[in-house]
């Protein structure tokens, strides 16, 4: 009776010893598999996509400047941080590896999801500066991979490429300028220097919501231009002595401005020095007194050219001031001239404004086609009046 007893007592323990290894096989398979779960790439798309933050539905206020136009507030993704896995060997030896997340590109807003509140929430202002210093509103937003561009006298967007129309308003006070009648464009633009308090509001043309939803901009324009060019009306036949030109400056600021320093490349073709040197003269228009004379005799020879000789960087010390919205010749003069005659080298002088420097750091410049130039062309044989063609028809000739 002992012995089967005994037997049992052992048939026993091994049973328990059998079950408790399984349990410890299960747990440790369980554990390994616990360890090794990572999320996969489309669990972490899905979670970027479900945290796309819903437009506000309250209307905003917003204070754009030129250094902060364009900055209204567009869609935010928050993706989530890159997670970790412990990952257990066969030795049972855990090591810590990161697990790097996908990159993950920025969903575009489909069509379907633009509503009115949407699109006064992500548009955006930008300024584009015209050639008279005055501002042009564009107002642009992106959505279904699409550009939206727009302008102040639009009165609707969208309602081409599966995007919704929306009806467009905008306002502000003061109101903007309207361009003169005999103005090529006729776009309303932002005075330079203007503190305007805007509106700009969107509708749907169609849909059970159509109410019209606003935003309050306060806008702040920045300085006008200053803008140089040669005169419309100058003479630039190349004549022995004197040869009268200058620069336009334009003022398209609301302050007065001030040029202090020129900076002038210089060039000559085919004239003499033997009668005496040849002046570049800078005048100052209030008295007609020099800010600079200039001797251009000891002008480098170009081996590039025959008979030609230049200077760059010449600088000219001067005190010229403008008044807001105003414009004003500086005079500028070459004298001694002697124009020598070989056929196939015609004279020339040539004077380019380079660089200049102001008293207002703020008022950006623009030089269009800053060069004056002076030529003529040597003629072959004397001068005929009742020439139909050539350099005398056409008013070129030296003489």
């Amino acid at each position: 009776m002992k012995v089967m007893v005994d037997a049992l007592q052992n048939i026993g323990d091994k049973i328990v010893a059998v079950i408790l290894a399984t349990s410890a096989l299960a747990n440790g398979l369980f554990a390994v598999v616990q360890t090794t779960i990572a999320p996969s790439p489309s669990q972490n798309i899905a979670s970027v996509n479900d945290t796309v933050i819903p437009p506000k539905q309250e209307s905003t206020s917003t204070t754009i400047s030129p250094e902060t136009a364009g900055s209204l507030p567009i869609v935010i993704l928050s993706p989530h941080k890159a997670s970790t896995t412990t990952k257990t060997k066969a030795t049972s030896t855990a090591q810590i590896s990161a697990i790097t997340a996908p990159k993950i590109a920025v969903p575009n807003i489909a069509a379907s999801a633009i509503t009115a509140q949407w699109l006064s929430d992500n548009t955006k202002l930008s300024f584009k500066q015209k050639r008279d210093g005055t501002y042009e509103a564009v107002f642009t937003t992106k959505t279904g991979g699409k550009d939206l561009v727009w302008g102040v006298e639009d009165a609707f967007i969208g309602g081409t490429t599966g995007i919704p129309k929306f009806a467009f308003s905008f306002s502000c006070n003061p109101p903007l300028e309207v361009p003169p009648p005999d103005s090529p464009d006729q776009t309303m633009f932002f005075k330079v220097r203007t503190t305007y308090d805007c509106t700009i509001g969107f509708a749907a043309t169609s849909g059970n919501s159509q109410e019209m939803r606003s935003k309050n901009m306060h806008i702040e324009t920045g300085p006008g231009q200053l803008a140089v060019a040669p005169p419309l009306a100058m003479n630039t036949l190349l004549a022995d002595d004197s040869n009268q030109g200058g620069f336009v400056f334009t003022n398209n600021d609301t302050k007065a401005i001030t040029i202090t320093k020129l900076v002038l490349d210089l060039s000559y073709t085919g004239l003499s020095m033997l009668n005496g040197p040849i002046v570049m003269r800078v005048v100052d228009p209030s008295n007609e007194t020099p800010f600079l004379d200039y001797h251009m005799e000891n002008m480098a020879a170009n081996p590039v050219g025959s008979y030609t000789h230049t200077a760059s960087g010449v600088e000219a010390q001067i005190n010229f001031t403008l008044g807001p919205s105003s414009q004003k010749l500086l005079p500028i003069q070459l004298l001694g001239v002697h124009r020598m005659s070989v056929f196939g080298v015609d004279p020339s002088a040539t004077i380019t404004l380079r660089a200049l420097t102001t008293d207002s750091n703020d008022v950006p410049i623009v030089l269009s086609i800053p060069q004056i130039r002076w030529s003529c062309v040597v003629p072959l044989g004397a001068y005929d009046p009742n020439a139909t063609s050539g350099p005398f028809a056409m008013g070129v000739a030296c003489r």
